[in-house]
């Protein structure tokens, strides 16, 4: 599904399985062109006072229902080919639009997961993707993270899905993503929906999945859907998770003790951990387990500028200063680590980010802006908060290099 040499190999085991009813069958050749959608549209009568009913009104030619299957079958083999193609999202102007192309943050998360699931097929990994993502804001990682879970639940069945986020306002904006997304797809993709509780449920009766949304914020009043306080997913067997904001839960312990034996040990499981940093706090042990291999979940560490939108015209006679340039020479260090190729700043990245540090200092929030770009995964949580020495201090001393004990001489 998500590694391009297994979706091939998918969808050729698909299209031989379909051969022995229609030997000519063919899943080569474009999508459809929007004519051939749009009849296929006339087939249909929406109802007018509910999106998730119709019914047909005319039988479907051969030639269609064949143009049906084979477009679902790409679909189910290749993430990237139904993302291109019907994924659609509301984009920064409110429109409805195609997911596709991505975002460069947007294809990390997907190299990683594509190449979790190459290691499942060689069998040198016996999990499934679990992704622990540390991340700057605004790089699209919560909207691919929902639009994976819709894809499972379109063209796979028998799955539980669990979304949590802190606050029930932001579990609610997550449901909303994948429901704007289901509601844009065409009548022929989309599963029957048996029930909707608005905000926090769906179930495709037919092929039995669920989706429910909840929030995770205990001094709220716990949990929804019947559970106890910190018990998130107890109970119940949960192969898709997205867990969001991370940091900022107030009870994220839930996630060992209730939710992580919830997800089994199966190459199907699918679940994301993600979150900007926050201080030295739960979410801050949780990367470093990972990264230390010590626990099931894959770290992926996703910084500012692997989205190259966010720079500044830098005026002719501006020069960087000494901060600005430690940064630059980090990011080209650290980033064939965790974008995969090496990064070198423009002259309006830098100055975008300088002008971000220099307000961050005068405001003494940079425990807020390293959170969100920071070079490495370890400068994110390098400033926890406003604290009695200025941050610019603090990240002085931690990037400096100091002697070892053997060879300071006490009197």
């Amino acid at each position: 599904m998500y590694n391009p040499t297994l979706a091939t190999r998918r969808l050729t085991t698909y299209m031989d399985a379909v051969r022995t009813q229609w030997p000519t069958l063919s899943a080569e050749g474009p999508p459809p062109d929007a004519s051939t959608l749009a009849r296929l549209d006339d087939a249909w009568l929406p109802n007018p006072t509910d999106w998730k009913k119709g019914e047909t009104v005319r039988a479907l030619t051969l030639a269609e229902q064949q143009l049906i299957l084979v477009e679902v079958l790409k679909c189910k083999a290749s993430l990237r080919y139904w993302l291109q193609h019907y994924a659609r999202i509301k984009d920064k102007d409110g429109r409805s639009s195609l997911v596709y192309p991505l975002l460069d943050s947007q294809d990390i998360m997907l190299a990683h997961m594509a190449e979790l699931e190459m290691q499942c097929a060689q069998g040198l990994r016996t999990d499934g993707l679990l992704l622990i993502i540390l991340k700057s804001r605004q790089l699209g990682i919560s909207t691919l993270t929902e639009l994976v879970l819709l894809h499972r639940l379109l063209f796979h069945s028998n799955l539980y899905a669990l979304i949590a986020a802190d606050v029930e306002e932001q579990s609610a904006n997550l449901f909303n993503m994948i429901e704007r997304a289901l509601r844009a797809l065409p009548w022929w993709m989309r599963p029957r929906i048996t029930n909707h509780v608005k905000d926090s449920e769906l179930k495709f009766g037919d092929i039995d999945s669920l989706l429910r949304v909840t929030f995770a914020n205990t001094t709220r009043g716990g949990t929804q859907i019947g559970m106890e306080k910190g018990q998130l997913g107890r109970g119940s067997t949960v192969h898709l998770f997205h867990g969001s904001e991370m940091s900022t839960w107030s009870n994220p312990g839930q996630v060992d003790d209730a939710l992580d034996p919830a997800i089994p040990v199966s190459h199907n499981t699918f679940a994301v951990l993600e979150s900007t940093a926050r201080g030295r706090n739960w979410w801050h042990r949780k990367w470093l387990s990972s990264v230390a291999g010590q626990s099931r979940w894959h770290p992926v560490f996703i910084p500012w500028y692997a989205e190259r939108r966010y720079q500044m015209p830098a005026p002719a006679n501006w020069s960087a200063t000494t901060m600005a340039v430690r940064h630059a020479q980090a990011v080209q260090r650290d980033s064939p680590r965790w974008c995969g190729r090496e990064v070198t700043l423009t002259r309006d990245q830098l100055y975008f980010w300088e002008r971000k540090y220099l307000a961050a200092q005068q405001e003494r929030t940079l425990y807020k802006f390293l959170a969100e770009y920071a070079s490495n995964d370890e400068e994110c949580f390098s400033v926890s908060d406003d604290g009695f020495f200025p941050g610019e201090v603090l990240m002085d001393l931690r990037g400096k290099e100091w002697p070892a004990l053997a060879n300071v001489v006490y009197p």
